[in-house]
């Protein structure tokens, strides 16, 4: 690691351990460290992806089928981690970043991860993500402080300008994304790992010297990158599909969870709707946390009518209207970030009640489609047709916004629905009369 001095002292708390002290961390204001060499010469292959999942039991991570082929290039990711020993004093305030940087900025000690052309860091004090010398933020995940370990990794095969993910506590939360308006990021490039402050702290930075807390070995990162990559349901889920009647009983609705104790707020709840379908209740975890449920199978494989479309409703029977809440309806891959709306992720599409625009794989790049919407009462529904990769979308049972073609190519998604503050839906996938008249499609 670069950095103005370097003293090493006897850990008091890892057995045969090395404390590093940073010397010139200044009393505000950020210093930045980096790893001499891109975390390309670490380079970890995993242990790829079984060619399919044996049962339902398994996670959403590892229900990919994908050819050997994509499995192994999908399954070459670097990762880092690092413990927070000692926070600054005004954790509130002067946050701490873990993240990368590229080579052209390793010499800049004052700019945290985020802050400068090519970088991307995760927030301690409020769980956002910073990204481009812009310095745009992006809502992300929750924060975090002494105690935890944060990880950060990429995968060059992840998505089409690579992925960087980010872990806490051993848990994946999430994403990073590649572009929040203007700037675009490419993960494929060269990257330094990356850890800062803006006041006195102490970190262990392990670069794999020891075991991480996030379970690479397992495959877990390879099954999940190469679940996205894949273009066709696997052998599980297209039987449980053909087990219901026309698929209606079938598909039902999951919350969007951490599967550990890494995830710090209350999830949504899912239980049957009187008269059919699913009634989600998602809690006010404040107005900066988004909380999702996604379809147990995949969508778009049950056909609703002979058009080759499938369709879901969603009902709003209680709308808040506090501050920043509001509900976005639409598809997304598995796995999906707990804490984005759909849309904000890659390869996934959201229509948003805020502003009613429409969110195709774009992040926060939304485009203008349909007149706002979220009063308690009004209906939204989602037309999938998943051999043509095209969609649209209803309100009260009127089509709204024309057709939308899915960007990413072909892949398997999942009906998704998610929301900042407290919402009651009603979810409908054919268990009772739709709204819209699906004889129109």
């Amino acid at each position: 690691m670069r950095w103005d001095a370097i003293v090493d002292s006897p850990s008091q708390t890892v057995p045969g351990g090395v404390f590093r002290q940073y010397q010139g961390l200044r009393r505000s204001g950020d210093r930045c460290l980096f790893s001499r060499t891109p975390l390309s010469n670490q380079l970890a292959l995993l242990d790829p992806p079984s060619s399919s999942s044996s049962s339902p039991s398994a996670s959403a991570s590892a229900s990919s089928s994908v050819s050997s082929a994509s499995s192994l290039e999908a399954a070459q990711c670097v990762y880092f981690e690092v413990e927070i020993l000692a926070e600054p004093s005004d954790a509130a305030t002067l946050s701490m970043r873990i993240g990368l940087v590229g080579t052209a900025d390793i010499r800049d000690h004052e700019h945290p991860p985020g802050c400068t052309a090519a970088s991307v860091g995760y927030r301690s004090n409020d769980g956002y993500i910073d990204i481009g010398q812009r310095h745009e933020l992006f809502q992300f995940a929750p924060p975090w402080r002494v105690g935890d370990t944060v990880g950060c990794g990429y995968a060059h095969a992840g998505a089409e300008a690579g992925l960087v993910f980010f872990t806490l506590n051993g848990e994946w939360v999430g994403d990073a994304p590649f572009r929040i308006t203007t700037d675009v990021l490419d993960y494929r490039a060269p990257w330094h790992a990356a850890v800062s402050s803006g006041g006195p702290a102490r970190m262990l930075v392990n670069m794999g010297s020891k075991p991480f807390r996030f379970v690479l070995g397992d495959g877990q990162v390879s099954r999940a990158l190469a679940s996205r990559l894949r273009t066709q349901p696997c052998e599980w889920e297209m039987a449980a599909l053909d087990a219901g009647n026309d698929g209606a009983v079938a598909l039902c609705m999951q919350p969007n969870v951490l599967s550990k104790s890494a995830d710090p707020y209350l999830p949504p709840t899912v239980s049957p709707a009187p008269g059919g379908g699913e009634t989600v209740v998602f809690p006010d975890n404040g107005a900066d946390v988004t909380r999702s449920v996604l379809s147990s199978l995949p969508f778009g494989y049950t056909h609703t009518t002979p058009s080759g479309y499938s369709y879901y409703e969603v009902h709003m029977t209680a709308a808040p209207t506090a501050y920043n809440a509001f509900i976005s309806i639409g598809l997304a891959t598995k796995p999906y970030s707990p804490f984005h709306h759909i849309g904000w992720d890659t390869l996934s599409v959201g229509h948003h009640s805020d502003d009613g625009r429409l969110y195709n794989n774009t992040h926060q790049a939304g485009v203008e489609f349909a007149a706002a919407f979220g009063a308690a009462g009004s209906v939204v529904g989602v037309g999938f047709n998943a051999q043509s990769g095209t969609l649209f979308y209803t309100r009260d049972g009127v089509r709204v916004g024309g057709l939308v073609q899915l960007q990413g190519g072909p892949r398997v998604y999942y009906a998704a629905v998610g929301a900042i503050r407290a919402w009651v839906v009603d979810i409908n996938f054919g268990q009772r009369p739709f709204v819209y008249d699906v004889t129109e499609m």
